[in-house]
């Protein structure tokens, strides 16, 4: 009999547990609907918005349908059947404007400032009837482009009329268009079709002849809209941001900022929140700052992409050296270590402190294959980078003394300026016998004031007899040394490729070659033709193209 009263209280516990449960509705167009379909890659915002949820204690209930205005949603009874669900202390997310604007659909079509806001007063009133609370939000933003690179705005007036209607009814605004169209700069104009649904013919079995659509979204898109909407609602204090965490289950983006503003606070944290072997790419994105310590990038998380706010502006410094870390190998006396494969850092500095003649010490270590580095600067002396694997690296600038780029790897540097700070070698190409070792095109070698001469490359051709390095139109200031390469050794030279072509003084004025190396040489025309195309030099088994 006493089991009976037990169970009683159990059954109540329960029935509180259900009651405090905090339901989220959502309401608007197409860009925030739930898609069906899973076999085609349209999602809406509201879809992916659970993914934020922070347990149990709130539901997303998604009433957001394709081609609805706020007219529409009305006039279908759409409105009435969230009134009938809606429960005290429950969410409305308001977002329309995309078919309000279509004055050539008239059951569509809701002038701005009438009916259109009419309609948002009734929605937040009818809202607050409930006991529930309404959350209004600005339309999306589309992927519109101008010829000249600017994004356009393709809602005008309905953005104004949103912030009006909230600071006149006292909602909160979720400033989506704002966050979004910035979501799309950043990207630019090519890499922002990822966050829509642009797919070439025979890529889609729902669109066998491609599809090119600038206003609904990829999943990315709809997972990092439905982010910025978590964000907007942590950013305004609201007491929904209990119920929802800024970072995704599985989260394919996360912003990292030192002063706390980002999701977390250091770069190796955010290396740490993405799931092991993940198939799908994550973009890091760092804000403006210092970060102090190493980061590694471990060979289970693969595809990562770092993005520095700015170049000079995002700087990694950290102090690891051979002297400091004695056995630990070259991932130990290197700043940012990466193991695995897929990875591409862009638009940030990475500076190993190290001093002069504080021994081998590396800025950039990469182990991983089919990597990119794009628009960033290197510092460190000795062995600032080592590049194993296939890398690209464009528009960067790199400065030490001794062997500055060196390793095992297939490496080609495009439009980078290598600044040597004191006497040494530029290179060091350990790749092996039949491999592309180090190709530079289109580069500068300047020097500091205290450099006297520095070599193009040196190699141990004992050891490694296929090395390569080829200099491709480089310019060279007169620190280069008219012997300018530097080989040791007797055996197996006929394996050796140092290949020069085109090379000019930092005027732009053609160098004399007479007096090079012996065992260095002009690119044959077919060499030459290979060297100069990244696509094809880095192609291997897998097809990879760097420059897509």
């Amino acid at each position: 009999m006493k089991l009976v009263p037990l169970f009683a209280a159990l059954v109540c516990v329960v029935t509180s547990i259900h009651a405090a449960t905090t339901t989220i509705h959502t309401i608007g167009d197409s860009t925030m609907a739930d898609k069906p379909r899973l076999e085609h890659p349209e999602r809406g915002w509201g879809q992916l918005l659970p993914e934020y949820l922070a347990g149990r204690s709130a539901v997303v209930k998604n009433y957001a349908m394709n081609g609805r205005s706020s007219k529409s949603f009305i006039d279908e009874g759409r409105w009435a059947t969230v009134l009938e669900n809606l429960a005290a202390d429950d969410w409305v997310i308001i977002q329309f404007g995309h078919n309000d604007q279509k004055d050539q659909s008239p059951d569509r079509y809701a002038a701005p400032d009438t009916d259109y806001r009419a309609n948002l007063v009734r929605f937040v009133r009818e809202t607050r009837e409930k006991g529930a609370h309404p959350i209004l939000a600005t339309s999306v933003a589309r992927r519109r482009w101008s010829e000249a690179g600017e994004l356009i705005d393709t809602h005008g007036r309905y953005l104004e009329v949103v912030r009006e209607v909230g600071a006149a009814e006292n909602v909160p605004v979720l400033e989506l268009a704002e966050r979004t169209a910035d979501m799309i700069r950043r990207r630019g104009v090519e890499r922002s079709k990822d966050f829509f649904l642009w797919f070439e013919p025979g890529v889609l079995q729902t669109a066998p002849k491609g599809l090119q659509d600038d206003t609904h979204f990829s999943k990315l898109g709809a997972r990092r809209v439905a982010g910025l909407a978590v964000e907007e609602i942590h950013r305004l204090g609201l007491p929904l941001a209990q119920h929802l965490r800024l970072l995704p289950r599985d989260p394919d983006f996360v912003v990292v900022a030192a002063d706390g503003s980002g999701h977390v606070k250091t770069i190796q944290a955010a290396i740490e929140s993405v799931q092991w072997h993940r198939a799908d790419p994550v973009e890091i994105f760092i804000k403006r700052g210092r970060y102090e310590g190493r980061v590694v990038v471990p060979r289970e998380r693969p595809n990562l992409h770092f993005v520095g706010e700015d170049r000079d502006g995002v700087v990694i410094e950290a102090l690891a050296n051979e002297r400091l870390q004695p056995g630990g190998g070259w991932p130990a006396r290197s700043a940012f270590v990466v193991e695995a494969d897929d990875v591409t850092i862009e638009n940030l500095t990475i500076r190993n402190t190290t001093p002069k003649g504080g021994s081998q010490a590396e800025a950039l270590y990469v182990n991983g294959d089919r990597c990119v580095v794009r628009n960033c600067a290197f510092y460190s002396f000795q062995d600032t980078l080592n590049l194993s694997g296939r890398v690209y690296v464009e528009n960067c600038y790199v400065e030490g003394d001794v062997d500055f780029a060196w390793g095992y790897g297939s490496v080609v540097f495009k439009d980078c300026e290598l600044k040597a700070v004191h006497d040494g070698y530029y290179v060091q190409s350990r790749n092996a016998v039949g491999r592309v070792g180090m190709v530079f095109i289109d580069c500068t070698l300047s020097a500091g004031p205290e450099t006297q001469r520095c070599w193009l490359a040196r190699i141990e051709v004992d050891r490694f007899p296929g090395s390569e390095v080829a200099w491709i139109r480089c310019r060279m200031g007169p620190h280069i040394p008219a012997e300018g390469w530097i080989v040791t050794g007797n055996e197996r030279k006929d394996l050796l490729r140092f290949l020069e072509h085109g090379s000019m003084d930092l005027a732009g004025n053609p160098i004399d070659l007479a007096g090079r190396h012996s065992d260095a040489r002009p690119p044959t025309a077919e060499e030459l033709e290979l060297l100069g195309d990244p696509a094809r030099l880095f192609a291997g088994s897998d097809g990879w193209q760097p420059l897509r």
